[in-house]
C-alpha cells in the first residue's frame, strides 16, 4: 500500500526488521505509549512473529517514508471482549495501532498519511463498519493526530495495560 512517499510493506520474519522493532521500543516516548516497557530483541521475536504469517489475525505493516522504514501500522478485527469495553455493537470492526519508531520525524505527517493509507484499505477492502483507535489519554499528539484523520473521541475508558497498571484510554471512533 503506497501514497506517495510512504509505503506500507507487511512485516518480514527477519533480523532486519526486527533489530529496528528492538531499536524504537528503546525509544521512551515510544514504550510509553505503545508496551509500557522497553522490549529486548527475543521479546521483540516472540511478540511480531507471529503476526508476520500470511493468515496472522494482526497484521503488521512496516511504515517506509522514502523508502527507510521509520515505525509500525498494524489492525486487527475487534473481539467480544473488547466490544463489550469499547460498548460496540456493531460487527466488522476493526482497531488500529500505529507509532512512528523514528522520534525525529514525529509532527511531520507521516503517522496521519499511513492511517490514512490503513483506513482506506479497512473501509475498502474489509469492509469494515468501524474503526478504533484507542491512545492513552495523556497522549495528545496522537490524538491530536487521529482527529486530524477524522477520529472522534467517543469515550473514556481504563483497563490494564501491557504491564497490568490501570490507565486511562480514549476510545476515538471513525
Amino acid at each position: 500500500m503506497k501514497n506517495g512517499k510512504i509505503n506500507l510493506r507487511k512485516l518480514n520474519d527477519n533480523e532486519k526488521d526486527y533489530k529496528l522493532l528492538e531499536k524504537w521500543y528503546q525509544e521512551e516516548e515510544i514504550y510509553l505509549h505503545f508496551e509500557q516497557k522497553k522490549l529486548t530483541y527475543e521479546e521483540v521475536k516472540k511478540k511480531y512473529l507471529p503476526r508476520t504469517a500470511e493468515d496472522a489475525k494482526i497484521p503488521v505493516f512496516m511504515i517506509e517514508y522514502d523508502n527507510i522504514p521509520v515505525g509500525i501500522i498494524q489492525y486487527q478485527l475487534i473481539n467480544d471482549e473488547n466490544k463489550k469495553l469499547y460498548n460496540i455493537t456493531i460487527d466488522n470492526c476493526y482497531e488500529i495501532d500505529i507509532f512512528i519508531g523514528e522520534v525525529k520525524l514525529h509532527n511531520k505527517g507521516i503517522g496521519r498519511n499511513s492511517i490514512n493509507i490503513i483506513t482506506n484499505y479497512l473501509f475498502q477492502k474489509k469492509k469494515a463498519n468501524l474503526l478504533v483507535m484507542c491512545p492513552l489519554k495523556e497522549n495528545k499528539n496522537a490524538i491530536k493526530c487521529y482527529e486530524n484523520c477524522g477520529f472522534k473521541i467517543k469515550d473514556f475508558f481504563k483497563t490494564e495495560n501491557t504491564i497490568g497498571k490501570t490507565q486511562e484510554f480514549v476510545l476515538m471512533v471513525k
